[in-house]
């Protein structure tokens, strides 16, 4: 048998304010948990590269990218990085660029079929009248 929860319905300074109400679940709370395994790693293999040892003052070194605390604008090494090597920074202004660009390409396409559509159903109109003008005749 399940134990009767209670609790205000609302908070206030005023205590007179605040009733005591029966608590019920809400209905998903029994559901199954619904969890993506593809990135899970188990506990074994995630402790695997843990030692119980100081780092050497040279692969402290090489863990940071400004070990003097100075940058120097170069390039991160491609064994540091996992998939990307560029600059953020680069990478967005290229994506801004590319968009605009492509943003306008497709506008001023937009605009030229609309036109060839306009100027298509206009020599249609146009055959149209000059064959009932030719049957008439």
């Amino acid at each position: 048998m399940r134990e009767i929860i209670f609790r205000f319905n609302t908070i206030s300074v005023f205590p007179s304010a605040m009733k005591l109400e029966q608590y019920k679940e809400p209905e998903q709370a029994n559901m199954p948990y619904v969890v993506d395994t593809s990135s899970f790693i188990p506990m074994s293999e995630a402790v695997k590269k843990v030692t119980g040892r100081m780092p050497s003052s040279e692969q402290i070194a090489h863990t940071y990218d400004f070990p003097n605390g100075q940058g120097s604008a170069d390039r991160i090494p491609v064994d540091r990085t996992h998939r990307f090597t560029g600059d953020i920074a680069e990478v967005s202004v290229a994506l801004r660029e590319a968009s605009e660009m492509y943003a306008d390409n497709v506008a001023e396409a937009a605009e030229a079929y609309k036109a060839e559509k306009a100027q298509a159903d206009i020599d249609a109109q146009m055959a149209a009248y000059e064959n009932a003008a030719k049957s008439e005749s």
